[in-house]
């Protein structure tokens, strides 16, 4: 199959990955929140928030395994192929059980440090901190075999191990909050069953698609591997650091300052913030191994053009989603998520628009991770991150600035370093005109979105939607309308004939396999 023909079915399985991943988490929240209460979905959130710190134990290799294990499959080098992936399955899979293991003994500590979780629920502390341990070892050795995927350029297997995993664990919550008592044990149990779906798929698919026999064999752990996995990875865990401060430490901060509820209040903003800029990242992930092969075989000189390219039209799309979340989050949050979390619609909008705004760097970091330098990217994020939370601690501290002060906090340095900084490095690093690039991706999608805007929230203020269906479809109806001005106003001419040149291509190959 062409590079280009590979990179639209990867982006399109990605989106549908995480249209089911968006789809499962939408239904999931409100209906675990409603079945466990407030406090004991707040105890899973800030415990979930205190796991995600650990996943520094990754050290940046899963990254690693991703980008050397492209170049070994680019450059056909099966013995080195071995050596990455044994080695990096050796040490990630220690890293898990290191994790799983520090969060079980820690429980002590999780207990002194949340003094606002009550004593009836350290049993329940307890059963899910066991079960999200598990899951955070198998999560661990899926790294590897994924990374496998990545290099081989397949994620369309990957994500439909992902979506298998995701609609089990949505059927089994079901199941277990409707025929049994609703606990956290039970809650955690669907974590394992994910996670285990994730492992045994992607072992199966990896071995099978690479085509070199049975890649993880202790005997292939080597010295070597380790020194050049760990050369890479040292600045791709400064990298995973940040995005780790950035997006958990606020929950950590709530969780202590304000209380478990409080936790559960800001746990939709950062799902849904989290889940919509992984949409963005779907549209430019499968960059990696374009670009890891570049890097090894020099083809594709071309490649750093995609930098302007792919984030104008993740600009595109990020708007498209931030403006329906935009003018329709108080209905949003009355009809989905229920009377309960009435108050938090600022909060929300804050976080999901600190998100999709990040998200529009999304290229030009998977550009960096696949063949090119991060160092720049990973120091901005972590020293952007230590500065948001430092903020957001000391305003809750000293003049008790709640949950909107704390969302603000870390959102204005996010945006920041996104809106400024980043843009400046990539036109650096790829030698793109940085007035172009501005307007381009910043100036005039923004003027476009904030038109259109205006003229849905006035229409909404007129006729309000009633239900959580006609929310959906009002919002349908937004991306509808923005379709046209970013296909036209965004997205360039020639990005423009290359999409539809792959539809065409794509509906005549159906042609020909229904006529065969």
């Amino acid at each position: 199959m062409r590079s280009s023909a590979r990179f639209a079915l990867n982006v399109f399985s990605n989106w549908i990955h995480m249209g089911v991943s968006v789809l499962v988490g939408a239904i999931m929240i409100p209906y675990a929140t409603a079945c466990l209460g407030a406090e004991l979905f707040g105890v899973y959130a800030v415990l979930g928030s205190v796991l995600a710190l650990l996943n520094l134990l990754d050290l940046g290799l899963s990254g690693a395994v991703s980008r050397f294990s492209s170049q070994d499959q680019g450059a056909k080098n099966v013995e080195q192929l071995r050596e990455t992936v044994s080695t990096g399955m050796l040490i990630l899979g220690g890293a898990g059980l290191i994790g799983a293991v520090t969060l079980v003994l820690s429980l002590p500590l999780v207990r002194a440090f949340f003094t606002r979780i009550q004593p009836d629920h350290y049993d329940d502390l307890t059963a899910i901190a066991v079960c999200l341990a598990i899951n955070f070892a198998l999560r661990f050795v899926s790294f590897t075999m994924r990374g496998v995927l990545v290099g081989a350029n397949r994620y369309d297997f990957i994500n439909g191990v992902e979506i298998a995993s995701n609609v089990v664990r949505l059927v089994l919550l079901l199941f277990f909050f409707s025929f049994f008592e609703a606990t956290l044990l039970l809650f955690g149990m669907t974590f394992i069953a994910h996670q285990l779906i994730r492992v045994i798929g992607f072992h199966i698919f990896g071995e099978r698609l690479v085509g070199a026999g049975r890649l993880i064999r202790f005997n292939d752990v080597t010295r070597r591997a380790v020194g050049r996995l760990g050369g890479f990875s040292a600045v791709n865990a400064v990298a995973v650091l940040g995005g780790v401060i950035i997006l958990q430490g606020p929950v950590v901060i709530i969780g202590r300052m304000l209380g478990t509820e409080y936790a559960t209040l800001f746990y939709p903003a950062i799902f849904v913030g989290s889940q919509l800029r992984s949409i963005i990242g779907g549209l430019c992930s499968p960059l990696i191994p374009l670009a890891a092969k570049d890097a090894v075989t020099g083809e594709g000189k071309g490649l750093a053009g995609y930098s302007i390219r792919l984030s104008r039209i993740s600009s595109a799309f990020a708007l498209g989603m931030l403006i329906p979340v935009g003018v329709l989050t108080w209905p949003l949050i009355q009809h989905w998520l229920g009377e309960e979390f009435l108050g938090t619609e600022w909060v929300f909008l804050v976080m999901v628009f600190g998100q999709l705004v990040a998200s529009i760097q999304s290229a030009n970091y998977f550009l960096l991770m696949g063949g090119s330098k991060m160092t720049s990217w990973a120091i901005s994020q972590l020293i952007a991150a230590v500065i948001g939370i430092i903020i957001a601690a000391g305003g809750q501290w000293y003049y008790d600035w709640g949950l909107l002060g704390i969302s603000l906090s870390v959102t204005a340095v996010v945006v920041a370093r996104n809106l400024i900084y980043l843009p400046v490095l990539a036109c650096r690093q790829f030698q793109t005109p940085i007035l172009d690039y501005f307007w381009y991706v910043y100036v005039k999608p923004f003027a476009l979105a904030s038109l259109l805007a205006a003229i849905a929230y006035w229409l909404i203020l007129l006729f309000p939607p009633g239900n959580l269906v006609v929310t959906i479809m009002y919002g349908s109806a937004i991306v509808l309308a923005f379709a046209p001005i970013a296909w036209f106003g965004i997205i360039a001419k020639s990005d423009r004939e290359t999409i539809i040149g792959l539809i065409r291509s794509g509906k005549n190959r159906l042609t020909t396999n229904k006529a065969n």
